[in-house]
């Protein structure tokens, strides 16, 4: 954010990197990339790995894949304690309240007792040919509800799932 946007909302500096939109997996390129990219300054200029910066509050993002987010992911939740954590993911299927309950408790293990959970957005994402022969194999639906979904995933994310996006960010901020 620029300054004068966080001085005059009383925003501590804040910077962003990584797409804000895109195909299955690039919600955890970002995430690992950042965490990557982080790994790399402390070893350069402070000769330390594997450390997560100070904060107060952090965002989490993961595709869902078999779902659950990957090893990657779940070592940086394990990390975290004493501090606020909010996830948000995307996944190939309709996002709903119950497959987003179903993610939660798949992924609690991970997220210590001291962390404060604050929430999980939930964002259908693109779905790729693989995820089509995902569906085919392991779910037993029927090829019309397999291309329903699949042209529903073409979809998506789309203007409505970034304004949700942005709306479940700013009551996390509050």
């Amino acid at each position: 954010l620029k300054p004068e946007v966080e001085k005059e909302n009383g925003l501590p500096p804040t910077w962003f990197a990584g797409q804000i939109t895109g195909a299955e997996g690039y919600t955890e390129a970002i995430a690992t990339g950042w965490y990557s990219a982080w790994n790399m300054a402390n070893t350069l200029l402070h000769d330390k790995t594997d450390e997560l910066p100070e904060a107060e509050f952090y965002f989490v993002g993961f595709p869902v894949k078999n779902r659950l987010c990957s090893i990657k992911i779940m070592s940086i939740l394990e990390q975290l304690g004493n501090v606020k954590v909010a996830l948000f993911a995307s996944c190939g299927l309709p996002a709903n309240n119950k497959y987003m309950k179903y993610i939660e408790n798949a992924v609690s293990p991970w997220i210590n007792d001291e962390t404060d959970y604050k929430g999980l957005f939930l964002c259908q994402g693109k779905g790729s040919e693989k995820f089509r022969e995902i569906l085919e194999v392991q779910t037993g639906y029927q090829p019309e509800e397999i291309n329903r979904i699949m042209e529903m995933a073409a979809e998506h994310p789309d203007d409505d799932d970034i304004d949700k996006l942005y709306e479940f960010v700013d009551s996390m901020i509050e």
